[in-house]
């Protein structure tokens, strides 16, 4: 993203061209403007705009998918976190809205609160509450959910199989499966 809020990319196009998709319609990448944040999933791109609209391409499962939204629900968005078949999306008030497939119950996140920041793995979301605690739910066969003992955390990541912290000491927590 520049200065400007405008989306460059540069990288590998085997699927050229590109699909894309913003959740009210389509929108091809070079348009993006007035951008705030950017997250990369396994294979797709989101991106919040200054006015809190999300836009998401590339060729995961998300790409494609319709959303039963309206106007209101599209706009607010602070950050946002990918996975291969979520859209996971940080509130201005610190809740968290999943989109996408719930097979495992990644989307399971209606009670969260005080969330400051979002990760998303393979059929799991992970969420940092201001208090420095980790919230985590869907698949957990590997662990990766085990993390409600986290303290002192200040950044979170999630992989398709673990979720990553990072605590103010500069420690690293894990959970899940590394290999």
């Amino acid at each position: 993203i520049t200065a400007g809020g405008d989306f460059l990319f540069a990288g590998y196009r085997e699927y050229d061209p590109i699909a894309c998709m913003e959740l009210d319609g389509p929108e091809p990448p070079g348009a993006w403007t007035d951008l705030i944040g950017i997250r990369k999933g396994a294979e797709s791109i989101g991106a919040v705009r200054r006015d809190g609209r999300v836009l998401v391409f590339g060729f995961d499962n998300l790409v494609g998918m319709t959303w039963e939204m309206d106007e209101a629900e599209l706009s607010g968005v602070c950050d946002v976190a990918l996975s291969r078949q979520n859209l996971v999306e940080l509130l201005p008030d610190g809740r968290v809205r999943v989109l996408g497939d719930d097979l495992f119950g990644q989307c399971g996140t209606e009670n969260w609160t005080d969330v400051r920041q979002v990760a998303a793995g393979l059929g799991h979301t992970v969420g940092l509450r201001a208090d420095g605690t980790v919230l985590a739910v869907g698949n957990n066969d590997c662990g990766q959910c085990e993390v409600s003992d986290w303290r002192d955390v200040v950044s979170i990541a999630a992989g398709e199989f673990f979720t990553l912290g990072v605590t103010a000491d500069g420690g690293v927590l894990f959970a899940g499966r590394g290999d």
